[in-house]
């Protein structure tokens, strides 16, 4: 649905430097976000050899969920269809 960074909405990860971290907002999601003294998942969002975003850290904002992380490889862009999946374990 939506790329976050730097304060802002963009329709690409682009212009997101390799090693930056950003937000993306999907219509529906596995992921548990931080809540209640619970730790949020972590996993990826994917595009099958085409890109891999690592999600590090899930919050709910303004009752959306937003999936924090780095991308590492390829570009996202608003609308692709991705697989979103969570670490089951987490050491």
């Amino acid at each position: 649905m939506s790329i976050y960074s730097n304060k802002s909405f963009i329709e690409s990860t682009a212009s997101i430097s390799s090693d930056g971290e950003f937000g993306i907002i999907l219509d529906k999601t596995s992921f548990y976000a931080e809540s209640g003294g619970q730790e949020y998942d972590t996993g990826g969002i994917i595009i099958d050899g085409v890109a891999e975003f690592e999600v590090s850290n899930v919050q709910v904002f303004s009752g959306y969920v937003l999936h924090i992380g780095h991308l590492k490889y390829g570009t996202l862009k608003v609308g692709d269809e991705v697989v979103a999946s969570y670490d089951e374990v987490k050491t």
